[in-house]
């Protein structure tokens, strides 16, 4: 099951990533509420990484000590397979892999708010032109 949650999430990180590029390329894909929200929500899964990193480096500590980064980037669990000594191409990869879950656990937390936005805001001008 965790597999399955992995390979979903890194999959989806690619979509998100993807769609944060169309979105800062194409103005009329900004309109959509629900892409607007699945790319914010990715760009923040893709932040705090980066600050944990800054942070990390800055004060020398490892995940353990920086007890939040857990609940903030749950993917971070997949950094387990890069302590081994690898090399560090192979560091980098399982690294890029923990970023790119976290963006698409945003992201899938994004395209949810955003339906539901969406959907939310169809029912009420539905409602609205039903009254008049």
């Amino acid at each position: 099951m965790l597999r399955v949650l992995i390979i979903s999430s890194l999959l989806f990180g690619l979509v998100a990533s993807g769609a944060i590029c169309i979105y800062a390329l194409r103005p009329t894909f900004r309109k959509s509420r629900v892409w607007s929200s699945v790319v914010a929500l990715g760009a923040i899964g893709l932040l705090i990484p980066l600050v944990y990193i800054v942070v990390g480096s800055i004060m020398n500590v490892g995940a353990g000590t920086l007890s939040l980064v857990e609940w903030l980037w749950p993917t971070s669990i997949m950094l387990i397979a890069g302590e081994r000594g690898d090399p560090l191409s192979a560091a980098l990869v399982v690294f890029g892999m923990a970023i790119l879950g976290n963006v698409g656990a945003y992201g899938s937390v994004g395209l949810i708010i955003g339906s539901v936005r969406a959907l939310v805001s169809k029912m009420a001008r539905d409602s609205a032109g039903d009254q008049r």
